[in-house]
């Protein structure tokens, strides 16, 4: 925001007059007579645009976060909340393309969906055995990625930068599958994510949440407690695990899979499925393992990102 000389918390009318006011006073048609001026003033111009745009991209991102509707508060899972979780992974592994970790996921039956989401039922379904991202993909990950031959450019950074420790954002679910072919892996499907966020294997039950079934701010990066202005570090919640001990399934990045959404109708708009809810997210709801979210598969934002997942 700094080229258009307003501060964090400027209202809509604010931001709306110092760019009008800075396309005066840069206009290219006030420097005819000087080339060089002119060449300046356009080049300027450009970056006042640009500047603006980001802004307003960043204004619908939160516009959209606030109203996707909330699911009903949660009812009762057949589950047992006197037994502890245990956030221990069956095993981990390492990535060599790209060094990201990956925690083992076993196959096998569980209860995907919620009674309380009109279009994703609780139903059994069954997954072969999968590994898992243990964290979303990150900036420095993702850096290798575009440095490699034939790598594309990285994206736009936010507002606070890129931090090698953030996950990667401003990335379409292209952006995503092209970094998995390129580290040997692919999206994770909506029933992989969800299994690997919500299946407490060891009781063999369903939690609301990835660190069980109660709600509690502490165990994610969210805007529900205090507003949130950027990504955290991975990882760094560790109370937060899911029971395979995968970090961040619920909030800093919504994340993209490789599932089409089709609604409760059974119509699709070229959708992608979204889970986890971001730094942005409000809501109790939209955080719960079963929640699903959907956008544009070209949608690039500063709220989601991705984890990859593999056979393998």
């Amino acid at each position: 925001m700094t080229i258009l000389g307003i501060v964090p918390g400027a209202t809509d009318d604010e931001i709306k007059k110092a760019y009008r006011d800075l396309v005066k006073v840069w206009h290219p048609d006030r420097f005819s007579n000087d080339p060089e001026l002119q060449h300046t003033a356009q080049e300027k111009l450009k970056s006042i645009t640009t500047a603006y745009g980001e802004i307003q991209t960043y204004q619908r991102n939160m516009a959209d976060e606030s109203t996707k509707p909330e699911p009903k508060k949660p009812q009762s899972y057949p589950t047992d909340p006197g037994k502890p979780i245990d956030h221990t992974p069956v095993d981990v592994r390492v990535n060599s393309k790209d060094g990201a970790e990956l925690v083992f996921v076993p196959g096998g039956r569980f209860v995907i969906g919620s009674i309380d989401q009109d279009d994703a039922g609780p139903r059994d379904v069954t997954v072969s055995d999968f590994w898992i991202y243990r964290t979303p993909v990150t900036v420095a990950h993702y850096r290798k990625y575009t440095e490699s031959p034939d790598g594309p450019a990285m994206p736009d950074s936010p507002p606070w930068g890129w931090m090698d420790d953030h996950p990667i954002v401003n990335v379409s679910a292209q952006d995503a599958e092209g970094y998995a072919r390129w580290a040997g892996a692919r999206l994770p499907t909506e029933e992989e994510w969800e299994k690997a966020a919500s299946w407490d294997h060891r009781n063999d039950r369903k939690l609301h949440y990835p660190w069980g079934n109660n709600w509690d701010v502490r165990q994610l990066w969210s805007s529900e407690h205090g507003k949130k202005t950027k990504t955290n570090p991975v990882g760094m919640i560790e109370s937060g695990a899911s029971p395979y001990g995968a970090y961040d399934m619920a909030g800093n990045v919504w994340e993209w899979t490789s599932s089409p959404f089709v609604s409760v109708e059974g119509l699709s708009a070229g959708h992608r499925v979204l889970r986890g809810g971001s730094w942005g997210t409000i809501g109790p709801g939209r955080f719960r393992s079963a929640f699903r979210n959907d956008a544009r598969p070209d949608t690039r934002n500063m709220i989601t990102g991705f984890r990859c997942a593999t056979k393998r």
